[in-house]
């Protein structure tokens, strides 16, 4: 965990939607700037959207 926290026992269905992001997704989506706080969604123009969804914490990249 580099930023912010990892998912809780409070994070199920039913709950706010939230993200945990890694390091490739900042540099891409928001270099320079802490994501911590920040929503999204997915699919904005679709009938499949999802959102809001917060960024509640940062990873470093891993390879599986």
């Amino acid at each position: 965990m580099i930023a912010g926290r990892d998912l809780t026992d409070r994070d199920r269905a039913g709950a706010p939607r939230i993200a945990v992001v890694n390091e490739s997704f900042v540099r891409k989506f928001v270099p320079g700037v802490s994501p911590i706080g920040m929503t999204l969604t997915l699919y904005p123009h679709s009938a499949l959207a999802l959102g809001p969804i917060e960024i509640v914490g940062v990873v470093g990249d891993a390879v599986y």
